[in-house]
């Protein structure tokens, strides 16, 4: 699933391309559409796929920001579209052509070529002839249009945690996140301590503060809470330099993948030596029922 840096990455790239841009079409897979997903605030008019094109088409896009994992776009008409990307969503930039019942790329030539890029759940005509597109393999990705005002009371979003990469985030602020009690993968992974973290990046934090996955959370000295602080945040940042991970199928809105994937230490290297040459080797272990990679020597356990 996409963590902070991939979102970020989106983010950032679909900001650039569509923030004045006006919406003068919109086409929706009638036949495996995108979830609305649970708890949906919607309008009693907004329940049919169909009527989106109401509250959409001829509205302009205002800016597209980032809460936690979900990209929020946001619309002159006082409304915003709120998308989770899931497992395999990701949204593309560029050109399509509708050929029968399929949809065509045209541009760039990644969006033809890079199979990940072709299963199109909604289009978004724009009025510079581009259009933004949502492809989604396993079809878990959700979009919901609410009022801008009411996206802040939204359920999920009412309960998240701080922003680790906020000027705001401080070190005393960690330290109040690793006070919950928990094993310290499974306290990073929690959206209502900490958003944004997910398997990939809490397992790279770890292993370059040296703590064990396992590891009581509040067990952890003070040096290596400070260490894990900067670690996370450093790599975190590394991430979004290298437009995020696609160990799976993300992409970017360029149609690319990111390329941080290559940069992991740890993550999905179980049986490799370790690379701080320790002697240790990477071993993967279940932590609260997520998968967990660490080296069994410098990463301590605290219990």
């Amino acid at each position: 699933m996409p963590e902070l840096p991939e979102v970020e990455t989106t983010v950032r790239m679909l900001g650039r391309h569509l923030r004045g841009r006006k919406i003068i079409d919109l086409w929706i897979d009638k036949t495996k559409p995108v979830r609305t997903g649970p708890g949906m605030s919607w309008s009693r008019s907004l329940k049919q796929w169909q009527n989106w094109r109401k509250f959409i088409v001829g509205a302009r896009i205002k800016s597209v920001r980032r809460r936690a994992k979900l990209v929020l776009i946001d619309f002159d008409n006082s409304k915003t579209l709120v998308v989770h990307l899931k497992m395999s969503g990701h949204f593309l930039h560029g050109q399509w052509r509708r050929q029968k019942e399929c949809w065509l790329a045209q541009t760039p030539m990644i969006m033809k070529t890079d199979p990940w890029n072709g299963y199109l759940r909604a289009i978004f005509s724009l009025d510079n002839g581009q259009m933004l597109a949502f492809s989604d393999l396993r079809r878990f990705g959700t979009m919901r249009l609410v009022s801008t005002t009411a996206v802040a009371e939204l359920k999920d979003i009412k309960s998240f945690g701080p922003e680790p990469l906020e000027e705001s985030f401080r070190l005393k602020d960690f330290k109040t996140v690793l006070n919950r009690s928990g094993r310290i993968k499974t306290v990073l992974m929690n959206p209502t301590n900490l958003v944004g973290v997910g398997n990939i990046y809490s397992d790279e934090a770890l292993w370059q503060a040296g703590v064990h996955p396992a590891s009581r959370a509040d067990k952890i000295p003070a040096p290596k809470r400070k260490l894990l602080y900067t670690s996370l945040r450093r790599i975190l940042r590394e991430a979004i330099r290298k437009k995020g991970s696609s160990n799976g199928d993300f992409r970017t809105p360029a149609g690319q993948p990111g390329t941080f994937h290559f940069a992991q230490k740890v993550y999905r290297q179980t049986g490799r030596d370790c690379l701080k040459k320790d002697g240790g080797r990477i071993q993967r272990i279940k932590v609260g029922g997520r998968s967990a990679h660490f080296c069994d020597k410098h990463q301590q356990l605290f219990k």
